[in-house]
């Protein structure tokens, strides 16, 4: 069974800290002409800003595609494939057995800083692949990967965390 699906934005917090970002350099770094005492002071944090802005242009282009394939490394199952495209590169960035899923977590804006913590609290590094800077919809899915713990944050459809919870283990 394949399946394959691209998430939408859901919010517009990163366009609105991109242009925050830019007016506020691009303002900074005009009214240094302003204050003959300390203009290099405001022009450095202006090209700060600005800088800034162009790194979160370049999140805002990111897009990522979750793809359900047969297993590539053979054998029996299927594979969890995320991919990363920036313009016109696409990049694998993320490959797990579908039944190497030990746990799902929905995450909400009520309960965001509970997961947020427990994944602290247990050393996990976790790897968001998720469009919107902050998203108040998304999943935490737990995978055992030959032994290694893998933590994966998705802003996947129901129909994405349906497969997952099908393949999790019965206990």
């Amino acid at each position: 069974m394949n399946y394959s699906e691209q998430p939408e934005r859901q919010n517009r917090v990163l366009a609105v800290w991109i242009w925050v970002t830019m007016i506020g350099g691009i303002l900074l770094f005009a009214c240094s002409m302003y204050l003959p005492d300390y203009p290099a002071l405001l022009q450095l944090i202006g090209v700060g800003l600005m800088v800034a802005a162009i790194l979160l242009v370049g999140h805002y282009q990111t897009r990522y595609t979750y793809r359900i394939e047969p297993a590539a490394r053979g054998g029996e199952g299927r594979d969890f494939v995320v991919i990363q495209h920036k313009g016109r590169r696409e990049t694998v960035v993320c490959r797990l057995g579908v039944e190497d899923v030990r746990e799902i977590e929905h995450q909400t804006p009520e309960n965001r800083d509970a997961l947020k913590k427990k994944y602290a609290d247990q050393k996990d590094v976790v790897h968001a692949y998720c469009i919107d800077l902050l998203p108040a919809d998304s999943h935490y899915l737990r995978f055992d990967d030959g032994g290694d713990r893998v933590v994966i944050r998705l802003q996947a459809s129901r129909e994405l965390i349906a497969i997952f919870e099908a393949a999790l283990p019965r206990t």
